[in-house]
């Protein structure tokens, strides 16, 4: 708040922050909003997601179920996240910086493509020899 030195209350200016209620937000969450929604789409349409509500649909109680589910949701969101960001760190510190930096990106991205190829190849191999997929 700034009032003048010599003013009255009356004549005073009070200024104040605008808040984010007071700013547009031109869609700037869309792609935040996007990336839950879609976690949370792939996390349930896995095996993760049926098995951590197995055991909730075999309690009796309403309440511990509910507590169960919250914390496997919590749990698996944390382990997540906390997963992603240690595959950034370690991405950064491969890539690094400075001249060099374009060069050891370019490494970093072939090196990843090489070893995708590479599993890619090897379950094709061993799926055709029946040491993979259904019933091994």
């Amino acid at each position: 708040v700034l009032v003048g030195k010599h003013a009255s209350p009356e004549k005073s200016i009070v200024l104040g922050a605008p808040s984010s209620s007071d700013r547009p937000n031109n869609g700037r969450d869309l792609p935040g909003i996007l990336a839950i929604a879609a976690g949370a789409l792939h996390g349930a349409a896995g095996p993760g997601g049926v098995l951590g509500v197995m055991p909730a649909v075999q309690m009796r109680d309403v309440k511990s179920a509910t507590i169960y589910l919250s914390t496997f949701f919590l749990t698996s969101a944390l382990v997540m996240g906390c997963f992603a960001a240690c595959c950034a760190t370690l991405g950064q510190w491969l890539v690094g910086s400075g001249r060099r930096g374009s060069s050891r990106v370019f490494r970093v991205e072939a090196g990843s493509a090489f070893l995708s190829i590479v599993v890619g190849i090897t379950w094709l191999a061993l799926l055709s020899i029946g040491k993979v997929g259904v019933g091994s």
